[in-house]
């Protein structure tokens, strides 16, 4: 066997398991409405516009990089003790860890890392990060939403002021 032969075909069925359809034992509608639940429950839970627009953003940033390169193991494990991920958080950490649990994630025994096996499936992440990039938008526009109604009441003050 010629080892450029060997290589591509490892080439190519990692490909093929990036791009797998998800297994007949996997349901992706209940996955997909889990994570949405979790994502609902977090956004509730969102203190602050700031808050949960950072939390997010880490969610989208983990999701994205499995998506880009799901054979990387680093990418696939967070330690949800560790200062990123707690000042990323803040308030949110553990609706964020539901979240996580929702796409797939696992408890490693005996640490605080949470883990995406090797077998879970890569189209439940590409659907999960769809919806936190959705629930990112939603938040942006809050915020942008608070700032125009904030401004709006100055306004007010100022036309009354000047009558």
């Amino acid at each position: 066997v010629d080892p450029k032969d060997a290589v591509m075909r490892d080439v190519l069925r990692e490909a093929r398991e990036a791009m797998s359809v998800p297994a007949p034992d996997v349901d992706i509608r209940k996955a997909s409405q889990e994570v949405d639940v979790e994502l609902a429950s977090l956004e509730a839970t969102g203190r602050t516009t700031t808050h949960l627009q950072t939390a997010l953003q880490l969610l989208a940033k983990v999701l994205q990089k499995i998506v880009e390169e799901p054979s990387v193991e680093a990418y696939r494990r967070i330690n949800a003790a560790g200062n990123a991920f707690v000042t990323a958080t803040g308030p949110l950490g553990t609706p964020c860890r539901l979240v996580l649990q929702a796409i797939g994630f696992e408890e490693e025994r005996g640490s605080d890392c949470l883990s995406l096996p090797g077998s879970a499936q890569l189209f439940v992440v590409r659907e999960a990060l769809g919806s936190v990039q959705l629930a990112l938008d939603r938040a942006s526009g809050k915020e942008s939403m608070a700032v125009d109604s904030e401004r709006e009441g100055e306004e007010e003050e100022e036309e009354e002021e000047e009558e």
